[in-house]
């Protein structure tokens, strides 16, 4: 991000006539940004363990250029994105790239791997053709082409196969929790009959102090009471 934003855009390459955002002259019109972009991902190919980015880092970046979304991109040099005011009317690309960083990250970047100077082989057998830029809206052709792409999609599954999993362990401990508690208390539960003669006791209390009422078909009286229950009121 800090190459392109100095090399590229501070520097004033000319986007708006490079990539024919406006109508202009299509002579001007040339995918420098586009070989750019490949020079980097062909590197990536050669020395897999040497950059941070992935290639799905590189295909949102060349997106982006063209789709005008962001303000990175636009006008030909910084006079003019002055002048159109980008920084206050726009947004910037890089705070969404970071924020989506986990998914633009190499999964095989190794610091130490290379501490000099890259020095890729030009011999034509080590050029790929990139399928995942210029194939992957073609029906017919699986897109996924680098080894690295494949290995974080693996990786993103697995990560998410094992939140899965950990949300089933916490559900099965919350549910066995509740089993075990529920039955502790059942244990310090009083029997049914018990239960129901204590509810009795205390409905002969309520009619006993209240006097029973007239539109009431049932008198409840003391043979309807069982010893236990009597017992209770007794108390």
């Amino acid at each position: 991000m800090v190459l392109i934003e100095k090399e590229w855009i501070s520097f004033g390459h000319k986007f708006n006539h490079r990539c024919g955002h406006l109508e202009g002259d299509p002579r001007e019109v040339s995918p420098v940004f586009t070989q750019f972009v490949e020079c980097a991902w062909q590197l990536s190919e050669q020395f897999p363990c040497a950059f941070q980015f992935n290639e799905r880092f590189l295909l949102a970046i060349h997106d982006h250029v063209y789709a005008c979304q962001y303000g990175n991109f636009l006008g030909n040099c910084q006079k003019e994105r002055q002048e159109m005011r980008l920084k206050e009317r726009t947004f910037s690309l890089w705070p969404f790239l970071l924020q989506h960083q986990d998914e633009f990250r190499n999964p095989l970047y190794r610091r130490s791997a290379h501490n000099g100077v890259l020095r890729p082989s030009t011999l034509p057998l080590h050029f790929k053709f990139w399928c995942g830029m210029y194939n992957r809206y073609d029906k017919g052709m699986h897109p996924r082409q680098s080894v690295l792409d494949t290995l974080l999609t693996l990786t993103h599954s697995q990560t998410q196969e094992e939140g899965t999993m950990t949300e089933l362990q916490r559900v099965g401990v919350e549910v066995q929790d509740s089993v075990q508690a529920s039955q502790f208390s059942t244990h310090r539960l009083a029997p049914p009959w018990s239960l129901w003669s204590l509810a009795l006791s205390r409905c002969a209390v309520m009619l006993s102090r209240k006097g029973p009422s007239p539109n009431c078909p049932h008198k409840l009286v003391s043979h309807d009471l069982g010893p236990e229950s009597l017992g209770l009121l007794e108390h």
